[in-house]
């Protein structure tokens, strides 16, 4: 089994590791919250984090010391392995009930978002009268650091120029380790190459991406983003427009030069030759990206939606990532939606929407 993965379930099919639960048809919310694994049992809580007043070697300790259940009764004798307890100021671990599993260090103002919040907050999405969405897959990472869930909305399918289609989908992480909000990630996937987008591209649609920060008066943050994303299947059509109007304008040579400095910069003189090797293969195979991406779509022309989208080619398919001991498709996955490929998506949808709407004046 994959390091990271720890469990999951998933609608129709399998995930490409192998593991986790397959569930014929249509999931409920409440089989995604129990199948998935991620109905942990009193949830998670926000502890004291202590050390010790002095050096101290559990490993030269006998095991029946170590074991905090035995604690109240050792002996006096035995007490003199333990040096006092210290609290750390302005620290707390986020602790797992049913396992004690530490996920991680918060500091004071940090607010648990239970995994049974998250699945209430989408249930907006996936029952009552104004279902839109269905559940694909849910499930928990990196020893329960990490979880997520990933829903479709099969009646707001995106149509841009003549028939280049995209499907809506909504991804959600919650981070128990502190490292991260709770998000919520609209995203299309192109249906002819299964390249991924963010449908909130360079914040031209704020409503539809949602963070839910650790601190404050989380109760309120999760009520706004339920009343927000009630609203999903009409915010995909403001990205539809949007992307249409990039399919409608033609890039120039200068333009396109512009946008690939600001990807790539050009390295300094004094850089590396490995730094400026580097450079240069990533420029061509972002060019290589787009050609094929105006095949995939016959077009005479280069517009601009053919070059974000083959910037998102790059980005999926191309563009090296750091495994960090992880599964190649798990650490592009991560780089695709969450890190590095993420930023340099949006960061041309930016431009290339401004260049657009500059062109349209």
């Amino acid at each position: 089994m994959p390091d990271e993965f720890e469990s999951g379930v998933f609608a129709r099919e399998q995930a490409w590791h192998g593991h986790g639960t397959v569930v014929e048809g249509a999931l409920t919310t409440k089989e995604a919250f129990e199948k998935s694994g991620l109905d942990w049992p009193g949830g998670v809580e926000k502890r004291p984090l202590f050390t010790t007043s002095s050096p101290f070697d559990p490993n030269a300790l006998p095991e029946s010391v170590i074991e905090v259940n035995h604690l109240p009764a050792l002996t006096g004798a035995r007490h003199d392995f333990l040096p006092s307890p210290l609290l750390v100021p302005d620290q707390c671990a986020v602790i797992r009930v049913m396992d004690n599993a530490i996920l991680g260090t918060v500091g004071p103002k940090y607010q648990v978002i239970q995994n049974v919040a998250m699945f209430d907050f989408l249930d907006t999405l996936t029952a009552g009268e104004q279902k839109v969405a269905k559940w694909e897959s849910a499930g928990s990472l990196r020893g329960g650091r990490h979880v997520w869930a990933l829903l479709n909305l099969p009646d707001s399918e995106i149509i841009v120029g003549k028939d280049d289609r995209l499907l809506p989908y909504l991804l959600v992480t919650n981070a128990h380790d502190g490292s991260a909000a709770c998000c919520v990630i609209p995203t299309t996937v192109r249906v002819v190459c299964m390249n991924t987008l963010s449908a909130a591209v360079a914040g031209q649609f704020s409503d539809l991406a949602v963070n839910i920060r650790h601190t404050g008066d989380v109760a309120s943050k999760i009520a706004e983003a339920k009343r927000a994303l009630a609203q999903a299947a009409t915010m995909f059509g403001a990205f539809e427009k949007v992307a249409n109007e990039l399919a409608a304008t033609l890039i120039d040579r200068e333009d396109f030069d512009t946008l690939v400095e600001k990807l790539f910069p050009t390295p300094e003189e004094d850089a590396s030759a490995a730094s400026k090797t580097r450079n240069e293969n990533n420029r061509l195979l972002l060019a290589e990206a787009v050609v094929t991406e105006q095949k995939l779509l016959a077009a005479p022309d280069m517009s601009m939606w053919t070059v974000l989208n083959g910037v998102t080619r790059f980005v999926d398919h191309s563009q090296k990532v750091a495994l960090r001991g992880r599964e190649g498709s798990e650490a592009r996955f991560e780089n695709s939606f969450l890190t590095r490929g993420a930023k340099m998506k949006a960061q041309a949808a930016s431009a290339l929407i401004d260049m657009a709407h500059t062109a349209q004046k």
